[in-house]
């Protein structure tokens, strides 16, 4: 993909399955399509369920199998490498029809609209995160399923990458994510992280790092900031959040995110020592046998005496 760079020119990719039954109605009419625009655009389709390669280029622009089929623009001329992509709404353009369809007429009437700066930049977005860590964190794609249009009081925390002190405040989220999000999840009441370097949201604006704000229940278009002074103390910040969110008295937790990482670190300790019990173990198995090996042989040389 490295030659789309390289010449900078605007580039329309279709990404679809080779599983679609319209595959080549579609790619058709894209062909059609491209001839109108040689010195302006290039055109391109991509299959991103088949081979490694296309899993690369679904990955490289963060595009997962739910996302699919789908059109994007991507405006490679501007300054310093930043790539802004443009997404076909195919509701919009298809009197809000729930299903994705396209002709020569509605893509070329996309692309004038792209031209014409008719067409909202897509959000930046990580992949919906499905590891240990999903129940904390929240993502572009998801901000308004989990935060704005959940039925309980979310804390954000919003970190970036060259962020000094965002490390220990996510520490912290961490703590209080594992505690109302994982173990005590009946309360009205979670604590999320977003990182800002590869998250964009829509009328959220971040310009301190770290920053935390509360969006409650009743009321998420006019979040609340919580005030840092000098780094987050969670003690304080859960007392902050319970006496906005009128949610009484703070629960009791036996478990703590010291005691959850120091059973990680026993472990790992017990899995190590294991295998050091193991490898010595083996070795004195080793030993052992060079041992027996070496009496054999001089079993041999005394029957050839």
């Amino acid at each position: 993909m490295q030659f789309l760079f390289k010449f900078k020119r605007t580039t329309l990719i279709y990404f679809r399955s080779q599983n679609n039954s319209d595959l080549i109605k579609y790619d058709s009419i894209i062909k059609k399509v491209a001839n109108d625009y040689n010195e302006k655009m290039y055109f391109f389709t991509s299959d991103i369920t088949g081979d490694d390669f296309s899993i690369k280029i679904g990955n490289f622009f963060k595009l997962e199998i739910e996302d699919i089929p789908s059109i994007q623009i991507f405006d490679l001329t501007g300054i310093f490498g930043k790539v802004n992509s443009y997404e076909f709404d195919y509701k919009y353009y298809n009197n809000n029809e729930n299903k994705f369809y396209f002709n020569e007429e509605i893509l070329n009437k996309f692309i004038q609209d792209f031209y014409k700066g008719k067409i909202e930049k897509k959000m930046e977005s990580e992949s919906i995160p499905k590891d240990n860590f999903a129940y904390m964190t929240v993502v572009g794609k998801n901000f308004n399923d989990i935060v704005l249009l959940s039925n309980k009081n979310i804390i954000v925390l919003f970190i970036n990458e060259s962020c000094l002190k965002c490390n220990d405040a996510s520490m912290k989220f961490v703590e209080l994510a594992t505690k109302y999000n994982k173990d005590l999840p009946n309360y009205k009441i979670e604590f999320r992280i977003i990182n800002l370097s590869f998250n964009s949201l829509k009328n959220i604006t971040i310009t301190k790092f770290p920053s935390v704000l509360l969006f409650k229940i009743n009321d998420k278009e006019n979040p609340i900031e919580y005030e840092i002074k000098d780094q987050i103390v969670s003690k304080d910040l859960e007392k902050w959040s319970f006496k906005l969110c009128e949610l009484g008295d703070i629960p009791k937790w036996e478990k703590n995110i010291t005691e959850l990482m120091n059973n990680e670190e026993m472990k790992s300790k017990h899995k190590n020592d294991n295998n050091n019990e193991n490898i010595n173990n083996e070795d004195s198995n080793n030993k052992n046998e060079n041992k027996d090996n070496k009496d054999n042989k001089k079993d041999l040389n005394k029957e050839d005496l």
